[in-house]
């Protein structure tokens, strides 16, 4: 009966890491994305600016 209960347990620890792991991997493309997308805009940004240099722009 302890054996099953430790089993049991275990099922259950694997299933929670899965999901944790899957949650981190989501976070991390998603903070991935919105990194690229803000470097395109700050390079957007540069160019109306039509300097090479974010400080000098104000940003």
């Amino acid at each position: 009966m302890q054996s099953e209960n430790s089993e049991e347990a275990r099922s259950v620890a694997g299933a929670t890491d899965t999901r944790g792991k899957h949650r981190i991997s989501a976070e991390l493309k998603r903070l991935e994305q919105e990194t690229r997308f803000l470097e395109i805009d700050c390079k957007l940004l540069m160019q109306n600016c039509g300097l090479g240099r974010p400080s000098q722009c104000g940003l």
